[in-house]
């Protein structure tokens, strides 16, 4: 996966509010890319972004927490093994919206 040494202003705005990287908002971006879809797992990001699977939960928390990700579904194999939760990630609404001239805030309210 390729990263851009220049940060793009909707990525360091997502980082100052959610205290996130621009580096993870990033790879959470690439992630997106390489599955082509936008709902994923701390596994996912984990295997896809060569984080830790401690720290996808982290960020993936923090992007919920802010509005950039909601629980889609709780997916669970076993009955024994933990649910895993789905996120869905609108990192891309916000570069849609930006891109357009609106503000990031106004798409995470609706």
């Amino acid at each position: 996966m390729n990263y851009s040494n220049t940060i793009e202003p909707f990525i360091e705005k997502i980082s100052k509010q959610t205290g996130v990287s621009t580096l993870h908002i990033q790879k959470i971006l690439a992630v997106i890319s390489k599955v082509h879809t936008n709902e994923i797992s701390a596994e996912d990001m984990a295997a896809y972004s060569g984080v830790t699977l401690r720290s996808a939960y982290r960020i993936l928390n923090k992007l919920e927490v802010n509005g950039y990700a909601k629980i889609s579904f709780i997916q669970q194999k076993k009955l024994r093994d933990r649910p895993k939760k789905i996120y869905k990630i609108t990192l891309d609404q916000v570069l849609n919206n930006d891109r357009n001239g609106e503000t990031s805030k106004q798409s995470r309210n609706n």
